[in-house]
C-alpha cells in the first residue's frame, strides 16, 4: 500500500471511522440479534446509516428511511414493501439470474445479454483489484470470485435492508422487520462460507441487473463500503460475526 496510502488511511479512520460510535453504542441490539444485522449491512451503510444497528439516524441531511424506499424502489406504504420482501425471499432475480450466470461461466456465448457482459466484466475487474479491499479481505482473487456461482446476496441483501428501512419508516413493526432479517440470515448462512463470498455474489446480481453505464461508479462504491463491513471502527458488523469460525 506504500507510507502515503497508510497515512491516507489513518486520517481516514481519525476523522470518518467512528463517527456513529456514540450512536452505535447506545442502541446496540439484544446480543441473539446481533448477527443478522450483517444482511442488509452494506446497502444500509451506503445509504449512510450505522449497519451494527437496526435504528437509522435521526438525521435531517439524510433521506428518511421512507424516501430511501420510494425513491429506489418506488414502495409507497408497507403492502407495497411487504410484497417486495416476500418475492425476493422466495424467488427474487435470482430465479432467473443464478441459469444464465452458470450457463455463461460454462462458456455459453449468448447467456447474457451485451450490457450484462460489460457491466459484469467492470464489477470484476473492481473486485479482484486488491487496492480495493485494503486488508480486510485478503482471501478475495480471480480464483475465488470464480468459485462464487449465484446471485442470492442481491436478494437476500435488498429483503433485509427493505425490512431495516421499513420498520424505521413505520411500515413494520420491529418484530416483523426481525423475522425478515431471520429468514435472510438463515438463507445466506447455508449458502456462504464467508461474508466476502456473500459480498461478491451480492455484486454479481447487481451487475447483471444494472447494467447502465450511469451504475459503473456506484459498483465501485459500494465494493469499497462492503469490503468496510470487516473494517474496525467502520461497519464491522461482519467482523463481529462471522458467518463461520
Amino acid at each position: 500500500m506504500g507510507f502515503f496510502g497508510k497515512a491516507l488511511n489513518t486520517v481516514m479512520d481519525t476523522l470518518f471511522a467512528n463517527k456513529n460510535k456514540k450512536f452505535v453504542d447506545a442502541h446496540r441490539v439484544p446480543a441473539a440479534k446481533e448477527p443478522l444485522l450483517g444482511c442488509g449491512a452494506v446497502l444500509t451503510y451506503t445509504n449512510q446509516h450505522p449497519p451494527q444497528v437496526l435504528l437509522a439516524l435521526d438525521n435531517p441531511k439524510l433521506p428518511a428511511p421512507a424516501d430511501i424506499l420510494n425513491s429506489v424502489n418506488l414502495f409507497n406504504n408497507a403492502a407495497e414493501t411487504r410484497e417486495a420482501i416476500a418475492w425476493v425471499l422466495a424467488k427474487g432475480d435470482r430465479a432467473e439470474l443464478d441459469p444464465a450466470l452458470l450457463a455463461h461461466k460454462s462458456g455459453q456465448s449468448d447467456a447474457l445479454k451485451p450490457a450484462q457482459k460489460k457491466m459484469l466484466a467492470h464489477v470484476l475487474e473492481i473486485m479482484a483489484d486488491p487496492a480495493r479491499r485494503s486488508d480486510n479481505m485478503p482471501e478475495i482473487n480471480k480464483e475465488y470470485i470464480a468459485a462464487v456461482k449465484t446471485t442470492l446476496a442481491w436478494d437476500m441483501e435488498r429483503a433485509a435492508f427493505w425490512a431495516r428501512m421499513a420498520f424505521n419508516a413505520g411500515y413494520m413493526p420491529e418484530s416483523e422487520a426481525w423475522d425478515v432479517l431471520g429468514k435472510a440470515h438463515a438463507e445466506v448462512k447455508g449458502s456462504f462460507a464467508r461474508w466476502s463470498a456473500y459480498l461478491v455474489s451480492f455484486m454479481l446480481g447487481r451487475a447483471l441487473i444494472m447494467t447502465n453505464s450511469e451504475h459503473e461508479e456506484s459498483m465501485a462504491d459500494l465494493w469499497s463500503n462492503g469490503v468496510l463491513m470487516e473494517a474496525e471502527g467502520w461497519g464491522e458488523i461482519w467482523l463481529w460475526h462471522p458467518l463461520r469460525r
